[in-house]
């Protein structure tokens, strides 16, 4: 299978990196990029005006990767025939005691086969989605995404500093088989904040963060004109109405692509606290208001609905140890409310002048709250020039997601909350100019909730909404199904010279339910990587 060219595109700037990287007549050795980022929080902050903190000059990476995936132990937005290869490359650069850089450039692309359901990329994110009706209508789906971010901090003095950055992330998503689908997608993060040190033992940070993303998709028909193709709007847990999939009346228009907006607004602190024997305890809290809506503004367009919400987060750090062993433990938890409102309008068209729309208020059609928690611990074991001889840790994580989707006086709760764990283990064996890596883990998961209550508000004797219970009962069992799993790694690296060393590896990790398959394809899930690149 060819791997597209435009994951080359990456490596000219690559290229001209190395050649300019000097040599050095010290000990050749080389640095592990993870465990340097993992050892100074600000690096993976929201605030840029801590990139100043990196403990070296310069820290850098590129690879491209290539992983295969199969089996029917997927969500419903996934494929069970499926493969994805990307590059990229990132870096972390210290130019001077008063600036520092941060870059990222990476692309990937995704095919999968037998693909259907969901319109949208991620149905997750989405306050309301759109469905193919039935599951006969699978085909191929490809995926292509651009990601480019940088970021800058300067010091005015050895209290204070300032940063910011952008991030910015284009795409596209399609279907080839009928009923036919082509979305766009964009993603743009800008942030600006600062960085108070009044001592070695305590810095503070703050700042503030803007975000929106548009998806836009667009519908076609290319075969047999008289075949008729259905979409299931979706208010939560596959429950909604059914509409022909048709001209431009729908909530998906083969006419013009409508947008779903979103938009972030908000901040975060920094709390960063340093005791005796290398004790460290990172805090970073994050308040985010999130509106949006999907459909068209302007006076002839119609904004079918909108959407509003907060989000909560904490990430804690806690950092302790020496040289020769590191110790690295996350505390995490964030909690989200989002609100989806189906507007309620009339057109009317006078001859000789343009469409015009009125609105009628609103009606409510979903509810939900989502939260997560997680604690993870890391080790570093013989540490040497930012390069561990042994990793080992474990994990835990709870997530749940709770809602009531409405299209009145009909009703749909569900509760799904789910639970996971592991442990993992790495060997790095060092040997003059090589690096041979050999890593495990081990994992287990289980959920529990309620797939779907259906109620009235009031007793009718309307017809009840679309279910599309194929669907919820899929997405259900692969959020609950109990299954375990494991996986194993291996990695070359070759020292070429002072911190530069090129790689190539493999992994391959295996999930599999404990009881058979019921809604799902089938009870496991595969998944191969293989990847090649360097650190400089």
């Amino acid at each position: 299978m060819r791997v597209p060219a435009k994951i080359y595109l990456i490596f000219p700037v690559l290229i001209l990196m190395l050649l300019q990287h000097p040599a050095s007549g010290q000990e050749m050795r080389v640095y592990d990029f993870s465990f340097v980022r993992d050892i100074s929080p600000w690096l993976t902050s929201g605030n840029y005006a801590g990139l100043g903190t990196l403990p070296t000059d310069r820290i850098a990476a590129a690879e491209m990767f290539f992983n295969k995936s199969d089996g029917g132990l997927a969500g419903i937005e996934e494929s069970g025939d499926s493969w994805q290869a990307g590059a990229y490359t990132e870096s972390n650069v210290r130019i001077s005691d008063r600036i520092a850089f941060c870059g990222k450039l990476s692309y990937t692309n995704f095919r999968g086969k037998d693909m259907g359901g969901p319109v949208l990329m991620d149905p997750s994110y989405n306050p309301v989605n759109f469905l193919e009706s039935t599951d006969t209508t699978a085909g191929m789906k490809t995926k292509e995404l651009y990601l480019l971010r940088g970021g800058i901090s300067y010091s005015f003095s050895e209290k204070w500093s300032i940063g910011a950055g952008i991030s910015y992330e284009a795409g596209n998503y399609a279907k080839r088989k009928d009923p036919r689908f082509l979305n766009s997608w964009m993603d743009m993060d800008v942030s600006a904040g600062v960085r108070f040190a009044p001592s070695d033992r305590f810095s503070a940070g703050l700042d503030l963060e803007y975000r929106k993303t548009v998806e836009s998709v667009y519908g076609d028909i290319y075969g047999t004109s008289n075949n008729m193709y259905y979409i299931l709007v979706d208010y939560g847990g596959y429950f909604g109405y059914r509409e022909q999939f048709d001209g431009d009346n729908g909530m998906v228009s083969t006419s013009g692509a409508r947008p779903m907006f979103n938009s972030f607004m908000g901040g975060s602190l920094q709390l960063d606290f340093k005791g005796r024997g290398g004790l460290r305890f990172f805090n970073e809290f994050t308040y985010l208001r999130r509106s949006g809506y999907y459909g068209n503004r302007g006076s002839g367009s119609v904004v079918r609905t909108e959407h509003s919400g907060n989000t909560v987060s904490w990430r804690g750090i806690i950092l302790f140890g020496g040289n020769a062993a590191m110790h690295r433990l996350t505390l995490s938890g964030d909690f989200s409310t989002l609100d989806n409102f189906r507007n309620n309008y009339s057109e009317s068209t006078v001859p000789g002048e343009s469409t015009e729309v009125v609105y009628h208020g609103r009606t409510r059609t979903l509810d939900r709250s989502d939260f997560s928690a997680e604690a993870i611990y890391h080790g570093y074991f013989g540490v040497r020039d930012n390069y561990p001889e042994w990793e080992a840790g474990a994990g835990i994580h709870a997530e749940g997601r709770y809602f009531t989707a409405s299209s009145y006086p009909f009703f749909r709760r569900q509760d799904v909350t789910a639970f996971r764990c592991g442990i993992f283990i790495k060997k790095n064996f060092l040997k003059g100019k090589n690096i041979i890596s050999a890593g495990a883990e081990a994992g287990f998961m289980k959920g529990f909730g309620t797939a779907a209550e259906d109620g009235e508000y009031v007793s009718s004797t309307s017809a009840s909404p679309w279910s599309g219970d194929s669907y919820l009962l899929r997405d259900f069992e692969f959020r609950t199904a109990a299954r375990l799993g494991g996986g194993l790694s291996l990695r070359y690296t070759r020292i070429l010279r002072n911190n530069l060393g090129i790689y190539a590896g493999v992994r391959d990790r295996l999930d599999h339910t404990l009881a058979p398959a019921a809604a799902l394809q089938s009870g496991f899930r595969n998944v191969l990587e293989i990847s090649a690149g360097c650190t400089f």
